[in-house]
């Protein structure tokens, strides 16, 4: 796993973020922890019918979650292990997919953050406002 930069306004490229993100869903869906069963309302559908007994480690080598993420949360190795996916599943009701997104999600967030400091330290704060005006110019 990837550790973020000790300077925190220092940004990963986007494929250093992605392309793990993007290999873990395949590892998840090729080894069947989760079956794509068609098109719902918002679509594809997963389904995990007995996936818990599929369930098996899913290696990751991207970026770990923010200082912030972690206080709460656990890392990304330690949540795509067997059993803590079996947990996830049969406890909190969420198929690996799942799991992955929302680790997407927190990489994604310290991204962000490290961006707003980036962006904060170079003035950011009035190109932040020129795309506010720019927005609401836009809505009216």
């Amino acid at each position: 796993m990837i550790e973020w930069p000790k300077d925190r306004n220092e940004i990963a490229s986007f494929e250093d973020l992605t392309a793990p993100i993007v290999r873990a869903l395949a590892i998840a869906i090729g080894r069947r922890m989760v079956h794509i069963v068609g098109d719902g309302p918002n679509g594809s559908k997963f389904d995990c019918g007995n996936c818990s007994a599929a369930m098996t480690d899913i290696d990751y080598d991207g970026y770990n979650i923010g200082e912030d993420a972690l206080a709460c949360c656990h890392d990304p190795e330690t949540r795509l292990k067997a059993d803590n996916l079996r947990y996830e599943f049969e406890g909190q009701g969420r198929n690996p997919v799942d799991v992955i997104v929302s680790l997407a999600i927190q990489v994604g967030i310290e991204q962000g953050r490290r961006i707003e400091r980036r962006d904060a330290e170079r003035g950011g704060d009035a190109f932040t406002l020129k795309m506010i005006r720019i927005l609401l110019d836009e809505r009216k």
